[in-house]
């Protein structure tokens, strides 16, 4: 599966962006309509492992990155940092209750991807091959992991 499209550098609003696209690209690569279908209806274990699979090729853009997960950014501008949320996120399983992350405003990277996991829908063995399987450690309640510069993290509530 294509991921190149989720590495675009984000511009700020105003800029022109005349970088130069395969016109086929628009029309025959459904990438991101897989992925999206594959965060929608796979268990949450592929879930977590597609997320840490985009963060290990590179820094995605926020904005297309949110698009796989569900629908309305709320964001909340904190100084250096911006903290955004997913309005709806949109799983079959609804095992995920929120979806956030912290923004860097300098250079739009995610510093930190936060995923509250309906703890009633997550099997206690899921936990454990998260640290098992992806190398996750408990911190403050969380299962998290460095990966790219960016820590994923999944809180179960």
């Amino acid at each position: 599966m294509n991921r190149n499209f989720l590495y675009t550098v984000p511009t700020v609003v105003g800029y022109i962006d005349d970088t130069p696209e395969d016109i086929d690209s628009w029309f025959l690569d459904d990438s991101r309509e897989q992925l999206k279908y594959k965060m929608t209806y796979s268990s949450l274990k592929e879930l977590v492992n597609e997320t840490v699979t985009i963060f290990e090729e590179g820094s995605p853009d926020f904005r297309k990155l949110f698009g796989l997960y569900g629908s309305g950014l709320m964001e909340d501008n904190r100084g250096d940092t911006t903290v955004c949320k997913l309005r709806k996120v949109i799983r079959q399983n609804e095992d995920i209750r929120e979806i956030e992350f912290c923004l860097n405003n300098d250079n739009f990277k995610i510093m930190q991807f936060c995923i509250y996991a309906n703890s009633s829908k997550v099997a206690t063995s899921f936990r454990d091959a998260l640290v098992e399987d992806y190398s996750f450690q408990y911190i403050n309640e969380r299962l998290e992991r460095e990966v790219g510069g960016s820590v994923i993290s999944i809180k179960f509530v």
